[in-house]
């Protein structure tokens, strides 16, 4: 059985608009801008957060729960380039946007895997090493 690599299989995108965030259309990921060669191997943090509701009553000393609401606090990590600078250029803070993550493949496809609308934050800079390309980190309010 083969496993599934990170490596060549994820793309992703920014795009100013879509119409339905459950079915992106092919023209509007090729009105967006393809980050995924700006993007390191470890730079794609989808951050979901799930909440539990307490349903528990006094009768039973066993603490049940059932799942309450959910999100993301997704983050994006990216190179900065000397020649063409586009993630820094699109990633600014209060850019509104969509976030589109493919992580199974070509993003060619409709199901295109996940579409997040977000507003980024002030870039984060990393801290100062030997030998590592420069990045930022974009966090992201979905």
């Amino acid at each position: 059985m083969a496993r599934v690599v990170f490596e060549e299989q994820y793309e992703i995108h920014w795009l100013p608009a879509v119409a339905s965030i459950a079915a992106p259309t092919q023209a509007e990921v090729a009105a967006g801008t393809d980050l995924t060669a700006f993007v390191p191997k470890d730079g794609v943090n989808i951050g979901t957060s799930n909440n539990r509701v307490s349903t528990g009553d006094i009768s039973t000393k066993f603490d049940s729960e059932i799942m309450g609401s959910y999100g993301n606090s997704l983050a994006l990590k990216c190179f900065k380039d000397d020649t063409t600078d586009t993630a820094w250029d699109l990633l600014l803070k209060d850019a509104v946007g969509f976030l589109v993550i493919a992580p199974y493949g070509s993003t060619a496809a409709a199901a295109v895997g996940f579409v997040f609308p977000v507003q980024c934050g002030q870039p984060e800079l990393p801290t100062s090493a030997a030998n590592e390309r420069q990045t930022f980190t974009s966090p992201m309010a979905v």
